[in-house]
């Protein structure tokens, strides 16, 4: 894979102004997929957005939940720039990056055994924000990318619903609990 192949499956990269942030989420998610070696396990956009808690006919993919919670977080962002210019501006382009790496971890955290998406053995030491997180540091992602992968999930992150957030950061958690939790309405388990 390649960096053009991450654009291609991610297509909300081309809307960053910052031309090293679009290369370093390729990058971090070029790397997860090696390490995870989903090429060998026919592809990591076959991954689904969770592999226990959801019925198995839930059409959602991780990567098709990445690109939803990424749009919905830059709408917020978008909107709330527009009207309420005199609170301080949120960064779009952090809101964007956070967005599309904040669920990139779980190319470690899961696993394909013989054509079933399962937890790899050491998730419960290494669960995906702080893997995510993890990959993000070493691909030099900014500090406040690597927040927002951390404290986008309240089970998860080390302060867990209280976590400190930045306003990018509520917005990632906040359009990913949205668009979890309208999925788990009409997907969860039977």
């Amino acid at each position: 894979m390649t960096r053009e192949d991450i654009y291609r499956v991610f297509p909300e990269l081309e809307q960053l102004s910052d031309q090293s942030l679009k290369e370093k989420c390729a990058d971090t998610w070029l790397d997860a997929i090696a390490q995870g070696n989903w090429e060998e396990k026919g592809g990591f956009e076959k991954l689904p957005v969770v592999v226990a808690g959801l019925s198995r006919k839930c059409p959602e993919t991780n990567v098709s939940h990445t690109r939803s919670v990424a749009r919905i977080a830059v709408s917020m962002c978008d909107d709330l720039n527009a009207n309420y210019p005199d609170a301080g501006q949120c960064r779009r382009d952090i809101v964007l990056t956070g967005a599309i790496m904040h669920d990139v971890g779980k190319l470690l955290e899961y696993d394909c055994v013989d054509g079933q998406y399962c937890f790899a053995k050491d998730h419960l030491q290494f669960n995906h924000p702080s893997i995510g997180a993890y990959l993000a540091k070493q691909h030099d992602l900014p500090k406040d990318v690597i927040h927002i992968i951390l404290a986008h999930s309240d089970l998860m992150s080390p302060g867990g619903e209280k976590c400190y957030q930045t306003r990018e950061s509520l917005m990632v958690k906040y359009a990913d609990c949205m668009a979890f939790f309208y999925m788990l309405k009409y997907y969860g388990n039977e």
